[in-house]
């Protein structure tokens, strides 16, 4: 039996320049209760968004309207936010800063997208 996870209070930032995947990730974030944060598609969005709503965890794209997210990702470091990449290059041509975050490769599935967000919830 399938274990479902839930997201329940729980506010995540969405960052991804594609609209159709951002509606389509915050959607199924949704759907498992989560209360969601933009999407937004560029890092100074995102920089807003962190500062204003606080988030409990966030999903994050790397290549934006307005450059690649690593400032982002630093910014919730920073703040102790969970986070997870999802993009379509190795990970490790991530900048060494950043450690080695979850990583998920595009395309992934939405049941992938969950089950990574539920364990950083459960975690953080």
């Amino acid at each position: 039996m399938a274990t479902v996870t839930r997201l329940e209070g729980h506010r995540i930032l969405v960052v991804e320049d594609n609209e159709m995947i951002a509606e389509l990730w915050a959607s199924v974030l949704e759907d498992h209760g989560a209360q969601i944060i933009g999407p937004v598609a560029s890092v100074k969005d995102a920089l807003v968004a962190i500062d204003r709503h606080l988030p409990h965890s966030a999903v994050l794209d790397v290549h934006l309207v307005d450059g690649v997210s690593f400032p982002v990702a630093r910014a919730l470091a920073a703040r102790a936010i969970p986070y997870v990449i999802v993009a379509s290059f190795d990970p490790r041509d991530l900048p060494a800063d950043l450690g080695m975050p979850p990583f998920l490769c595009k395309p992934t599935s939405l049941a992938s997208l969950v089950e990574v967000v539920g364990t950083m919830q459960a975690a953080g």
